[in-house]
């Protein structure tokens, strides 16, 4: 497509086809997963991927967990510093990780964002201690979603703290009209802070109980190729075995008609029926039929 957009339709046609394409049975997503990945690469709701989006899901980031200086080529002896990354800093890995045979030491080459220098770093020294880590955008989604809620916490205590103090301080505020009024909506407010309160920390238990889970829902996600696959199996064997039942129903049914004749006949209707042999051998043969 022109501009590099790949609209919904096609990329779902190829997400489906993806798997015999490369020969890889683990890139098989159900039609909801595709439609779920179409949506998160989509570009601001517009009805298309486009190629610098999706090379995003491929770029692996990491982070600074112990300053460290970035040089200019892999080799440290022959390296000169050109920048130095601090804590919390965000790079994009610009190939694997390799360890220089001089040292030992793991390398990386990266571009430190958002500055885009260019070089590289030394991700655990010789001594065991690490410079930069995978990032997981799971963990810095759950970091932050962590510091949210705490932060909304602080505040709706603040709030109920602020409430409660009105309160105590217009207890003693005279019985008069306005201040009856004053003090029955300062009540109404303040019950709506105890429920948002209340409903916070539901969130919060949801939010644990749902980090703890994702381990799990994670290597679900990763063994559904296994379940599709088996399921189109059993579909498979399902439907020969309606075949077989389909193909038996007919022939008992054909059975019945044949033998319909001989077995409403009795006594001596039974004795002078003509072609009781012919018939009997028939059934016979519907009957080994229908057993197959």
């Amino acid at each position: 497509q022109a501009g590099g957009k790949v609209p919904q339709d096609a990329f779902l046609a190829w997400l489906e086809g993806l798997p015999a394409a490369l020969e890889k049975e683990e890139l098989t997503f159900t039609e909801e997963r595709r439609l779920a990945i179409f949506k998160h690469l989509e570009s601001e709701s517009e009805g298309f991927v486009t190629l610098a989006s999706f090379g995003e899901i491929f770029a692996t980031r990491y982070v600074c967990v112990k300053g460290i200086s970035v040089t200019d080529s892999f080799e440290v002896q022959d390296s000169k510093t050109i920048s130095k990354i601090e804590p919390d800093d965000v790079l994009q890995a610009l190939g694997g990780p390799k360890v220089e045979e001089a040292t030992g030491m793991a390398r990386l080459q990266v571009k430190v964002l958002p500055s885009e220098k260019t070089g590289f770093v030394t991700m655990i020294g010789n001594g065991g201690t690490v410079y930069v880590e995978a990032v997981s955008p799971f963990k810095t989604f759950a970091e932050e979603m962590d510091k949210k809620i705490d932060e909304t916490v602080k505040a709706s205590g603040e709030v109920a703290a602020f409430f409660k103090a009105k309160q105590t301080e217009l207890s003693g505020a005279g019985t008069a009209k306005s201040m009856v009024e004053v003090r029955q909506e300062l009540m109404k407010l303040r019950l709506k802070v105890t429920t948002l309160t209340t409903n916070l920390d539901q969130l919060k238990k949801k939010a644990a109980m749902a980090k703890r889970d994702y381990p799990k829902r994670e290597q679900l996600d990763k063994d559904a190729h296994v379940e599709i696959r088996e399921k189109k199996a059993a579909g498979v064997i399902q439907e020969e075995i309606n075949a077989k039942v389909e193909a038996m129903e007919q022939a008992l049914k054909q059975l019945e008609e044949v033998a319909a004749p001989l077995v409403s006949l009795k006594g001596a209707e039974l004795d002078a029926f003509e072609t009781p042999a012919s018939l009997l051998k028939e059934a016979e043969t519907l009957a080994s039929a229908g057993a197959e």
